[in-house]
Parts: C-alpha cells; structure tokens; sequence
C-alpha cells in the first residue's frame, strides 16, 4: 500500500510541475520581428556584388563597322594600315585636320578595325570589291545604306550610356552597398564570421533603442529588440539569439558579442536572390511590424513588444524600438525618420533602375545586331553583283540622264517662237 501510495504522489508530482519549455516559450515575444528583419541581415550577407551596368563599348558595333569599311573608297581604304597597330600619334594624319582631338581616335579606330580585317581568319569574309562596282549605282546604295546603318547604331550606343551616366545622386550606390549600410551601417562590413555591428552604442536601452539612435541602422533596432540587459532577463527571441549573458550589461564594448547571437539566428536562413520583389517583400514585411502602443504618459509607434514605459528602457521580458519621433500627429512634420528603412527603399530603387537598364541594354544590342544584319545582306547582294552588271546599270543610268536633258531644256522655252529656235524641240500647243 505504502509503496502504491509513493507511485501516486510522484505521478501527481509530475503532473502538477510548471512546464519550464512552454513558460520559456512564451517568452519570445519578438521572434517575429526576429524573423522579419533577419530577412534583410541575410540580404546584405549574400556577397552579392551587384555592380552597376556597364557602359556599351565600341565592340558592340565592330562587325558592322568592318562591313561599312568594306565598301569604302578602295584610295581612301588603301592608306589604313593592314598590319601591326594602328599608327603613332606622331605619324597621325589627323594632324593636318582642323580638329585632330575628334579625328584622331576614328582614324585609329579605322585602321584598328582594318587589321583586323586583314588577320588570317578573316581573309575570306571581307570582300575586296572593285572601284567599278563601288561607284556604280548599286554600289554607291550600299555605301549610303551601310554608313547610315553605322550611325544609327552609334547613335543608340551613344544614348545608351548617356542614359546610364545619368544617376540620380540618390541611387550613387549599389543595391548591395544599400543594403548593407542599413543593416551594419557601413557599405562594406568586415568582420567573420559575424560582420560588425559599426555604430556605437550609447548609455542606455532608454536612449539607444529609440529615434534616431535605433533607427539608423537595422543592427541596432535589433540589439534593442533581443539584447537581455539586466532587468530585462528573458529570451525575448528565443535561447539563442536572446541568451543570457551572466550580467551582460548595455555598453559597445559587449555589444559585438551579443550581436553575434542574434547574427547566428539569421544566418540559419537560405539567402534569397537580391532583386526588386524580394526586397520589395522584405521592406513590406518590415512595415508590417510597426504597431501603435498607448502607455500612461500617451502614446506611440513601436516595433516589438513594449512594457509600461514610454520610452523602451530595460523591462523584464519586453523590447522594443520607440519610433515615436516619426509619429504624424499635428499639422508640423515629424523631425526624425526610420533611416534604415529609407536606405532600404532607395536599394529597392536601384534594383528597379538596373533592371530598366538591364532591359533597355538588351533591346539596344538587339537593334545593333539588326541593323549588322541588314548590311551583311546588303555587302552580299553587292558581292552577287558582277562587274559587267554594274557598269551596264551605270552606263544605262548615264543614257537615261542625256535623253531627260534634252526634254528638260525644251520645256524650259516659252512661247513657239523661242521652241523652234532649237531643232530638237517642237512646239505643243495642247
């Protein structure tokens, strides 16, 4: 009996004890804020380069080039060199040029392009044509045709990159450089395998975890969201990125090693490709988590889990970042600002920009490549055209300009009297 008696009280023991894992759980208060801007520490984490789009180079227009030289002026075309590179300043016969700034680097080019011409693997596709067929009619039409194709592709080259050097000075960084001074402050962290949280901590939660201190770098509204300091001594954001740190107290002399915790928890996440949707979804999120609070003294805009202060000083199991001084409540404009989510927007504008630039480069190369294909048809019609065929439209052309200048001039005349004074005209009185 005694020892059914001893099985009882243990089982009622064990019914009736607190369950420490659902206690500490309830605990967590901030763990989706936790989650929310983890999203943004794994962004500026990836190493994404991100580099800004590169100016279209002469290359893009090289074959179409070569193909207008191809049917240049055989005494023109003869003077550029075929071999070696292209000539010295010194030899240079821009020099005797009004303007040999501008002269010079299309002459070099020129000859560039008509070296490369001449190299063994390209001796059979460029055609040498003759100055009968060039000066023909036919010929001269593919001159015209082909140099025009030639300036309207410089001409989108030219718009292109003048597009492109055109940045607003608000997008001067890259989207990845945005990111990364949102989160640590700096547009290059260092640091491994935790890059540093840079700005400085203050005193206090009281003065640290509210505008304008917590809301310049996304680091540091998550220090004030997770950190335990004394008073507060729960894992506001779970174990692991809220531990206790044996009478850690507020100061930047420990602040990189709690950092470290809450990094470890973010770091847990796959990273998401950076581009415009997922980082408009992340800023979204983040706009999400901003909730009102009313406490004794009034009321403010908060992101956590606030206590009975106002201001989110040290309070056991609660956190927050008071965002109080970007509240709208009168006619005067709030004077402070979550700055780390404008960063955030201004990356999300350079992503869009980019992907404009993207785009527009693509279309660009894609009309280059057109109007190259139009003149190697143009070049191979020409090719087709023999010599004979060419003189004969030539001379055809010749005839046909005689017989009109006859009938031109007689029209000229006025009156019968003037007409029969000439005998290849007569006069038509209808």
């Amino acid at each position: 009996m005694k020892q059914m008696y001893t099985k009882t009280a243990a089982l009622i023991a064990v019914l009736l004890a607190p369950d420490v894992a659902c206690t500490a759980t309830d605990e967590h208060v901030n763990v989706l804020e936790l989650q929310t801007l983890c999203q943004l520490v794994i962004l500026a984490d990836t190493g994404i380069t991100n580099e800004f789009q590169k100016p279209l180079t002469e290359e893009v227009s090289d074959e179409l080039e070569r193909l207008n030289l191809s049917v240049a002026e055989n005494a023109w075309r003869g003077k550029l060199k075929t071999l070696g590179t292209p000539t010295a300043p010194q030899h240079d016969p821009c020099l005797q040029t009004p303007k040999p700034e501008t002269c010079s680097p299309q002459y070099k080019r020129w000859e560039a392009l008509n070296i490369a011409m001449h190299a063994k693997e390209n001796t059979q596709k460029y055609k040498k044509f003759s100055d009968t067929k060039l000066f023909s009619p036919t010929g001269r039409a593919a001159t015209i045709a082909i140099s025009a194709a030639v300036e309207q592709a410089l001409e989108l080259k030219d718009n292109y990159n003048r597009e492109l050097a055109e940045s607003p000075p608000e997008l001067a960084m890259t989207a990845a450089e945005y990111v990364k001074k949102a989160v640590y402050g700096s547009k290059a962290p260092t640091g491994s395998p935790t890059p540093e949280c840079t700005p400085a901590l203050g005193g206090t939660k009281a003065t640290d975890c509210k505008l304008p201190k917590a809301g310049e770098e996304i680091c540091i509204s998550m220090l004030s969201l997770c950190a335990q300091d004394g008073t507060q001594n729960k894992p506001v954001c779970g174990t692991s990125a809220s531990p206790d740190p044996s009478g850690w107290t507020w100061a930047d002399t420990n602040k990189q090693a709690i950092w470290g915790h809450i990094h470890s928890v973010c770091k847990a996440k796959a990273p998401p490709k950076l581009d415009a949707a997922t980082l408009a979804a992340a800023v979204t999120s983040v706009q999400t988590i901003i909730k009102h609070h009313s406490h004794a003294s009034g009321e403010s805009l908060v992101i956590g889990t606030p206590g009975n202060n106002p201001n989110c000083a040290k309070e056991s199991g609660k956190a927050c970042v008071n965002l109080a001084g970007m509240q709208v409540k009168t006619a005067t404009a709030p004077t402070e600002d979550l700055t780390w989510l404008r960063t955030l927007e201004a990356a999300k504008k350079r992503l869009e920009r980019d992907a404009e630039l993207t785009r527009e480069r693509t279309r660009v190369a894609a009309r280059i490549k057109a109007l190259q294909k139009k003149a190697a048809m143009i070049v191979a019609h020409l090719d087709r055209t023999d010599d004979k065929t060419a003189v004969s439209a030539a001379q055809a052309q010749q005839v046909a300009d005689k017989s009109k200048a006859p009938e031109e001039q007689c029209n000229k005349m006025k009156g019968e009297t003037e007409c029969n004074t000439d005998p290849k005209c007569s006069y038509n009185s209808t």
